[in-house]
């Protein structure tokens, strides 16, 4: 089996494009391993994730 990988780039999208796999991409046997998601909440989970640090005084 070969893993696959996917590489975004976002160049100025609405906060709410949806970001979710191509229907030729998940089946019954590859369903989608993520929900869905808009690209404001992408931003919003990345910056918490990076910054949460900061945000928590350490």
């Amino acid at each position: 089996m070969i893993d696959r990988y996917a590489l975004t780039f976002h160049y100025n999208p609405k906060d709410n494009a949806v970001a979710a796999p191509l229907d030729t991409c998940i089946s019954d046997d590859n369903p989608p391993r993520f929900e869905p998601k808009t690209f404001i909440q992408h931003m919003s989970d990345y910056i918490d994730a990076s910054y949460k640090p900061l945000r928590d005084g350490a």
